[in-house]
């Protein structure tokens, strides 16, 4: 594993174990991995990002990531390394729309301001809570996406940060649910009353 696991351990299991306590993935002995048909070990990596807390003060929070991009031997296909991420056709996959998004945001505010001078502009930021754990690997993507912590192993279950197709394929499943959210409140014979989420009936009121 990567020198930002090992220096913080603890913080790395406690990742690891609340991803097998949701569902996101399945811990195994380590001595298992060697049965399992076409498996791969990944190192894990620690990444570190600011987040703000409920008072809005500023703490770290860390994420588990996965080097897809590691490879083992020194052997090469075409001058590339044999690693997963390597092995991937990338024009396969959608193109990457996230990177729009910010340019498209300003362009819009500009507009807002030079046909509303006066007037205040709200902005507001809603997230897919656990985003990449909201798709599920097939069992081969799961066998060589595997990490190794201690005398355990852990088999991704979700999207890893670390692989390269990851980030269009959670951007083409984001695309069609906002598309699909838009296209149902524009829709006049919708009443949220009638036809809601069991999960939460009623809209929580704005903060």
């Amino acid at each position: 594993n990567h020198k930002s696991a090992q220096d913080e351990p603890a913080i790395v299991e406690q990742l690891l174990s609340k991803d097998v306590v949701h569902g996101f993935s399945m811990v195994i002995p380590v001595e298992l991995v060697p049965l399992i048909p076409h498996a791969m070990v990944q190192p894990v990596g620690l990444a570190k990002q600011w987040t703000l807390d409920e008072q809005g003060n500023r703490k770290i929070k860390y994420r588990i990531t996965q080097d897809l991009s590691y490879a083992e031997t020194s052997k090469t296909i075409k001058d590339e390394p044999i690693s997963i991420n390597s092995r991937i056709d990338m024009d396969q996959y959608p193109e990457m729309v996230y990177g729009w998004a910010l340019p498209r945001i300003i362009h819009f505010i500009v507009a807002l301001r030079l046909a509303w001078p006066l007037r205040t502009i709200f902005v507001s930021k809603y997230d897919y809570s656990d985003a990449y754990r909201r798709i599920a690997h097939a069992a081969d993507a799961a066998a060589q996406s595997i990490s190794v912590f201690g005398r355990a192993a852990y088999l991704a279950l979700r999207l890893t940060f670390g692989g390269s197709p990851n980030p269009p394929t959670w951007c083409l499943f984001s695309e069609m649910v906002t598309d699909l959210a838009n296209e149902i409140f524009c829709c006049s014979e919708w009443h949220p009353t009638v036809l809601h989420s069991p999960a939460q009936p009623t809209t929580p009121a704005p903060k």
